[in-house]
């Protein structure tokens, strides 16, 4: 039976049952992509975890897709050399990897910060980063000085860091880290999954985003549900973001 058909009918039994059904699909879907991460990360070039989880949500958003990018982005984020190929200066996919990178270093690089978390970091050490870090890219906005870091892009690098990290998976602070929606054009979605979810009036609707601002309000709205749902399972908030994902497959 698909995700999708076992919660409609645990929708009959409440909410606790339908948070129960993502989560299951949720934590699995997470393991699995915790072991991928681990086997590509092993292929980057040598630098901090959270430095290849920022280079993999680029891919992750469909910024890039080649095989250069890895070894250009990590000596980039590391070391900020003045060389790196035209093609991610010029943009790349309608993108601009470079003002990605650039968004991203100003942020760890900010000696007020504390460094990026690490393999074997607390959740009280990543939930502090993830607060100073999100403090830094709204000046970024109010300076004009962001640019294709988005709601997305920086929550995507978080989830990708806790996907990682499966120690971090039994403490709830971790649950205050917000994650990000998004999927593919033609496959696995958050926001198919939730309009699947809303259809069944398991969580409100959260309409469209326009702009920087907007879309940080309405990660904030879906967070809190998921939030809530996770609550109800007795699961991580990673979990049933991931189970909403699933759900949204075609």
């Amino acid at each position: 039976m698909t995700l999708h058909a076992r919660v409609t009918q645990a929708s009959a039994n409440g909410l606790d049952a339908v948070a129960r059904e993502l989560a299951l699909d949720g934590a699995a879907f997470d393991a699995r992509l915790g072991r991928e991460l681990t086997q590509r990360f092993s292929t980057f070039p040598s630098g901090s975890l959270f430095s290849k989880c920022i280079v993999e949500a680029a891919q992750w958003a469909g910024f890039v897709d080649d095989s250069d990018w890895e070894a250009d982005a990590m000596r980039y984020l590391e070391s900020q050399p003045v060389f790196i190929k035209q093609k991610y200066r010029s943009g790349f996919h309608a993108a601009k990897p470079i003002a990605y990178l650039d968004t991203w270093a100003a942020i760890i690089g900010d000696p007020r910060i504390p460094n990026p978390p690490d393999a074997n970091a607390s959740a009280r050490q990543v939930h502090r980063f993830f607060n100073e870090a999100f403090a830094k890219l709204n000046d970024l906005e109010w300076r004009r000085e962001r640019a294709q870091v988005g709601p997305w892009t920086f929550y995507g690098a978080f989830k990708i860091f806790l996907v990682h990290e499966t120690h971090l998976w039994s403490d709830p602070t971790i649950d205050a880290i917000r994650l990000p929606m998004g999927g593919e054009p033609h496959g696995y979605s958050f926001e198919r999954g939730w309009t699947l979810l809303e259809q069944l009036s398991i969580v409100p609707p959260i309409g469209s985003a326009s702009g920087f601002t907007d879309g940080l309000r309405r990660a904030d709205q879906v967070h809190a549900e998921v939030t809530k749902l996770a609550g109800l399972a007795g699961t991580r908030s990673l979990h049933i973001n991931s189970g909403i994902y699933c759900i949204g497959s075609p």
